[in-house]
């Protein structure tokens, strides 16, 4: 519980930032800012049962093999996956329904784990290696501060379509 509701409001607030970040005037979209808190509920509970899997997980004892191990699986498992529950979760939170969903995984799935390989992958590192299993999701849920402003950032500057409205317009 602790997980889902340090995620929540970390995604909250980020989505609080960017939107600052984005308008002059000071109004911020409170149904996006439950958006980005609802998919962070979701993201904290999956992250709880990712690193306890990962951590059950066989060790050589080595930590740099078993860092890299980590890092492998986070990279071509889980964040694939987060990449799509992202556009999708999204998609259905803001109205659009799966249809719209799936056309945006099938357009933008490619940039956005990218960008999330570019910006994560050496903190990813970093926290496998140096924290507990019982801190990472604390630890994931920091660098989920700073990421979700740049994400939240992108995902409201993506070109409209007719079935893309404005995402800070709900």
């Amino acid at each position: 519980a602790t997980d889902v509701a340090t995620a929540a409001t970390l995604n909250a607030a980020s989505d609080i930032v960017a939107q600052s970040s984005e308008t002059k005037d000071s109004r911020i979209s409170s149904a996006r800012v439950l958006r980005y808190a609802i998919f962070g509920s979701l993201d904290g509970f999956a992250g709880h049962h990712w690193f306890e899997a990962l951590d059950a997980a066989p060790k050589t004892g080595d930590l740099v093999l078993d860092t890299v191990a980590k890092v492998l699986a986070d990279s071509l498992l889980y964040t694939p996956c987060w990449c799509v529950a992202f556009l999708m979760v999204m998609a259905v939170l803001e109205g659009r329904g799966l249809r719209a969903g799936v056309a945006e995984v099938q357009r933008d799935f490619l940039e956005l784990l990218r960008g999330n390989y570019g910006f994560t992958l050496p903190f990813v590192a970093l926290i496998y290696a140096l924290a507990p299993v019982r801190y990472q999701v604390a630890c994931f849920a920091a660098l989920t501060l700073a990421y979700t402003i740049v994400l939240s950032l992108w995902a409201n500057s993506r070109p409209q379509s007719s079935e893309r409205p404005a995402i800070s317009g709900k």
